[in-house]
């Protein structure tokens, strides 16, 4: 395993809400055959590690005004 910084920031957020981290969840998920791939930290990780999280537009929801 690397030494992500990620890990340690994911062990301490997902463990305030009492909740097993998120990367212990995916190692089980993938245990299980549920999923596959490598894990990603969950949005509140990534905005703890200092990742901005920008979420993409959603052109439904465009409101043109009334001429």
């Amino acid at each position: 395993m690397t030494n992500d910084p990620a890990l340690a920031i994911c062990a301490n957020r997902c463990a305030e809400d009492g909740d097993p981290p998120c990367y212990a969840v995916h190692r089980e998920l993938v245990r299980l055959g549920k999923v596959a791939g490598d894990w990603k930290p969950c949005t509140p990780c990534l905005i703890d590690c200092g990742i901005e999280i920008v979420e993409p537009l959603d052109p439904g929801a465009v409101v043109r005004p009334l001429l």
